[in-house]
């Protein structure tokens, strides 16, 4: 049978594209660098949505300064405002990389806690947007939309701290705080068309002792509503970044085992992410893909505060490892310390952590996209039928085409439903079928491109699927990689012939059911165990 490959195995969901594909087709990682002149220090906090640039600050001769980078360009430096002591950072960009926004000391702002909203464009250099007005003059730029039209952070008003939404059109506005609480709001980011707003504020479920804070998504035609919190802990939960579409927001609640990453959805609500294992219960989500179904921020392990990737499948991953494990990269000396930001896509992710010469420094890493493959389960055979009673082999092939050269293809590395081939080859022996359905098939023979063949022991394949039933038609996932490390993704259907259930440990005496005979079977041979002959 042979199928158009799915998006179904981990790395698939990890990576599903929403905007725009990445150039790369491997994985890859860089540090930045910093300025030259200045202190070696530079910090990424955000990445456009296209995944073209990163922005954030770093240490220049004049002071902290805002940059901009591309891959042709480098660290860029952006100034800052006139009329105050040199200090700019920039935090979030527009989806093409045009528009950067974050806040810098200006003549407004010019004392030591005080600072000026900004938006920069190639076109107009850096621009103040003021502040709300009747308070102390501050503001602080954090989030922007697609096209750099829509400007969200907070600023001193008359209420107090309060978030703000800017458009070129309306100036300035606030978007006032959650009812109960004392006035505090704080926007972080705004979805791609500058309609939904999410941050946090004080709110009168809040009751933590020092931080009642609870996560908002503000939009145009409900105003600002609360998230909640995850359950367990005092109230506590901040949004710290937004899907393009608003319906995905992620970032930090207190739960029952800590400080928490979450993930928010119109469709389910609130879920925990967990945390890096080993070390204080502490996570923090800062970025999610377009599709909402990659996360990136920061957790604690046993050593220390560490970037993590989490996706559905996978769970929380130090990125590090992933990196070094999953994408054979060499991080020697590094530590990636917060992954801030992610590309619509998924693909490119970015933040700051330790250098080998022990120096903080902004880092990007990439990771490619899967090529997918055609996959065909039994070459030759329509409707695939699977003997769970088998102790044979399973035949697959990886069908090359005119794009896939299947010499390129690291035959060791290729796992069908987790298990490794036994046998490979290369033999023309089938042709991918052009129905989009997962599970239709022809069968046709060889088309005149050379295929990888491959053969999998049916009883490890049986075992690694569980438990079946006659007739159950199930899809079973490929994955490997090419030569290049590249991940290869594909799937293909099979139908299952006679019913297999997997033998409990618990059940001794094999008769299916776990009972005390089981019970009397397992005492009985612990205490012969437990004799010692003289």
């Amino acid at each position: 049978m042979r199928s158009k490959s799915v998006f179904v195995a981990v790395i698939v969901v990890v990576l599903l594209t929403f905007v725009s594909k990445s150039s790369a087709t491997t994985a890859s990682f860089q540090g930045l660098g910093d300025f030259s002149g200045g202190s070696t220090n530079s910090r990424a906090y955000g990445i456009s949505g296209d995944g073209s640039t990163v922005v954030g600050y770093g240490w220049s001769e004049s002071g902290q300064e805002a940059f901009s980078w591309t891959t042709s360009g480098g660290l860029q430096p952006l100034g800052d405002l006139p009329g105050g002591d040199f200090y700019s950072h920039a935090y979030a960009a527009s989806a093409n990389g045009s528009a950067v926004v974050g806040w810098s000391k200006s003549e407004f702002a010019s004392s030591s806690f005080r600072y000026e909203a900004f938006r920069w464009t190639e076109s107009g250099g850096m621009q103040g947007l003021g502040d709300l007005p009747g308070n102390d003059f501050h503001s602080e730029a954090l989030g922007v939309s697609a096209d750099g039209s829509t400007v969200v952070g907070r600023s001193n008003s008359t209420n107090g701290s309060e978030a703000f939404r800017w458009t070129e059109s309306g100036g300035m506005q606030g978007l006032g705080d959650l009812a109960g609480g004392d006035f505090y709001s704080f926007a972080y980011d705004v979805s791609a068309d500058g309609d939904a707003v999410v941050g946090f504020s004080h709110s009168g479920l809040a009751n933590h002792p020092t931080a009642p804070d609870e996560a908002f998504r503000w939009t145009q035609s409900g105003g600002m509503q609360g998230l909640g919190d995850l359950p367990g802990g005092y109230f506590y939960s901040t949004a710290y970044d937004i899907s393009p579409d608003a319906s995905v927001v992620v970032g930090s609640s207190e739960s029952a085992s800590g400080w928490e990453a979450f993930r928010w959805m119109e469709s389910g609500g609130m879920e925990g992410l967990g945390d890096l294992t080993g070390g204080v219960f502490r996570s923090y989500s800062f970025g999610v893909s377009g599709d909402g179904a990659t996360v990136v921020g920061v957790s604690w392990d046993e050593f220390s505060d560490k970037a993590f990737i989490w996706d559905i499948d996978n769970g929380m991953q130090n990125l590090k490892d992933l990196l070094v494990n999953d994408h054979s990269l060499n991080l020697t000396g590094w530590t990636l310390n917060r992954a801030t930001g992610i590309s619509n896509d998924g693909l490119t992710i970015v933040g700051f952590g330790t250098n080998p010469a022990g120096e903080t420094e902004a880092w990007i890493a990439t990771i490619p996209e899967p090529t997918v493959v055609s996959v065909d389960i039994k070459p030759g055979s329509c409707l695939n039928p699977v003997n769970v009673k088998s102790s044979g082999v399973l035949p697959v092939a990886i069908l090359g085409t005119q794009e896939l050269d299947v010499s390129t293809i690291d035959a060791a590395s290729i796992c069908l439903a987790g298990v490794g081939a036994i046998r490979s080859g290369y033999e023309d022996v089938a042709g991918p079928v052009t129905d989009v359905n997962d599970c239709n098939c022809i069968e046709a023979g060889p088309d005149g491109f050379v295929d990888l063949t491959l053969q999998f022991k049916t009883r490890q394949i049986v075992e690694a699927i569980g438990e079946v039933n006659h007739g159950d038609v199930l899809t079973l996932d490929l994955t490997g990689v090419l030569l290049d490390e590249t991940p290869i993704e594909g799937a293909d259907c099979i139908v299952i012939r006679g019913r297999f259930k997997p033998i409990n440990p618990a059940d001794i005496n094999k008769d299916g059911v776990v009972d005390m005979k089981d019970f009397a079977i397992s005492t009985d041979n612990w205490l012969k165990s437990s004799i010692v002959e003289e």
